[in-house]
């Protein structure tokens, strides 16, 4: 699970904080950071929209929840790395590197077989 911060009202409770992983500058690969989190697989999908909780009144989207078939995250995390460069771990940078930026196609990702 990727980007649950705790100040979002889908996060979770020990989730990072938003706040402390924002950036001033992009990460290098940040474009196909977002495209990659912009085409995951949709694994819930939830109804309503989310606020941008350090732009409050700033609708951005649904709360649907997305994967590549390892990874999970919520479907505003592309809006908070695009505006606000927040740094995703390590590892799911490298993950989203080895797979060439691109998400795997949706009958390959078994989404019975994801714990969330």
């Amino acid at each position: 699970m990727v980007g649950f911060f705790r100040e979002l009202r889908h996060g979770m409770p020990d989730g990072p904080q938003l706040r402390s992983v924002v950036s001033k500058s992009p990460h290098q690969n940040e474009d196909r950071i977002v495209r990659y989190l912009r085409s995951g697989v949709l694994f819930i999908a939830t109804p309503g929209f989310v606020e941008d909780v350090l732009a409050p009144g700033q609708i951005i989207g649904s709360a649907h929840i997305f994967t590549d078939g390892v990874w999970v995250w919520p479907g505003d995390l592309a809006h908070y790395v695009e505006k606000y460069h927040v740094r995703l771990p390590a590892e799911f940078v490298a993950h989203m590197e080895d797979q060439n930026w691109t998400i795997p196609n949706e009958e390959s990702v078994s989404l019975d077989l994801l714990e969330f």
